[in-house]
């Protein structure tokens, strides 16, 4: 299936932006680098103690066992709405990120899921092919779940302080009429 690099899926709730993907792109860098180098060290102790993880499904796995700091979500993951296909996927990223997971909640009905006291963040940068670069992999990657930023603090910040400012325009342009708003992304 052949994609669009410019597009931005309905579940991404942010202005995309080129200087946030850098600074994405940064921090994952940075994590890598870390995570390489305690491999070399000690590669047993490095692999139970990964800073981040790749893939929908590892992600889904972090939240679930609250382990998860922050995901990047790529914009552009491909349509496919079978039931527990990749856009099922994705949506249970976003809602892990928010809420707590409850395995009773999964079996019955009637159970409520509890918010997190402080939602993971999730960030929408990169198209899946320029998420793989950043992290210097071969296959595309559509999600990366960061357990661990320690000795990243400030590009961590960085990045969630330029998300926030990212959802606020994404939230301002959704205020404006239609004609207006196709004015304001093509200013911005």
């Amino acid at each position: 299936a052949v994609q669009d690099p410019l597009l931005v899926r309905e579940y991404c709730a942010q202005a995309i932006s080129e200087p946030l993907n850098l600074a994405v792109a940064e921090l994952l860098s940075t994590l890598l680098r870390f995570q390489e180098k305690a491999h070399q060290a000690d590669p047993a102790k490095a692999l139970a103690k990964r800073r981040c993880v790749l893939g929908l499904r590892e992600s889904v796995r972090g939240l679930r066992t609250n382990k998860v700091r922050l995901v990047v979500v790529a914009h552009n993951v491909e349509k496919i709405e079978a039931a527990g296909a990749l856009d099922d996927m994705v949506m249970d990223v976003l809602r892990l990120a928010r809420y707590k997971h409850n395995p009773m909640a999964d079996r019955h009905e009637g159970i409520e899921v509890e918010e997190r006291e402080t939602p993971v963040p999730v960030i929408f940068a990169h198209t899946r092919r320029s998420l793989s670069k950043a992290l210097r992999r071969s296959m595309r990657s559509s999600v990366v779940a960061v357990f661990s930023y320690d000795g990243a603090n400030d590009q961590f910040k960085r990045v969630v302080r330029m998300a926030e400012d990212a959802r606020a325009q994404f939230r301002a342009w959704q205020a404006l009429p239609p004609q207006r708003e196709a004015a304001a992304r093509g200013a911005a």
